[in-house]
């Protein structure tokens, strides 16, 4: 990195932007279950959103210091395992209309990853020695699953567009 702090602040806008998106889509504390419409089904995404966006908010500006202190990146990735984890199971418990099972089970899977994902960098800033080693192990973060939770997402923003359902989620 030489010095460059660059690289880490672009690296780590992208990983907060996808923590921030599937804990928009996924935070809601109601079932969803029952959504037996299009129409509905977008509109509990889109109550996550709202009802999410406040926890993860709070998780973001909790650790300014994630991937330069050692235990602020560890709490960091820690909070952001509970809320991907968290989020997965909330959209597990949604059940779909027919139309947009694909896209859901897309969706499901890759928040699955991005759980993987981070869980996956904790190992790494254990045993990271300093500042340098912590931004090198953002640096060198696999952006893969975050790549396909926006485009899960995005497929479903698409379906909700194609059946002019007026929701805008945050992939």
């Amino acid at each position: 990195m030489k010095g460059n702090l660059l690289p880490l602040a672009a690296v780590l806008a992208v990983l907060i932007g996808a923590s921030v998106a599937v804990v928009l889509i996924f935070g809601s504390s109601g079932g969803g279950g029952s959504s037996s419409s299009l129409e509905g089904y977008f509109q509990t995404l889109n109550t996550v959103q709202q009802e999410i966006s406040a926890q993860y908010s709070t998780i973001s500006t909790q650790y300014p210091q994630a991937f330069q202190d050692k235990q602020e990146t560890l709490d960091y990735l820690d909070a952001s395992i509970v809320v991907w984890g968290d989020g997965a199971e909330k959209l597990k418990a949604i059940d779909p209309p027919g139309a947009a099972q694909q896209g859901h089970d897309g969706l499901v899977q890759a928040t699955d990853d991005v759980r993987g994902a981070f869980e996956g960098l904790r190992p790494g800033a254990e045993d990271a020695a300093d500042a340098t080693a912590l931004q090198d192990l953002l640096n060198n973060a696999d952006t893969a699953a975050f790549a396909n939770f926006t485009t899960a997402c995005q497929a479903l923003q698409d379906l909700a567009d194609q059946n002019s359902i007026a929701v805008q989620l945050a992939c």
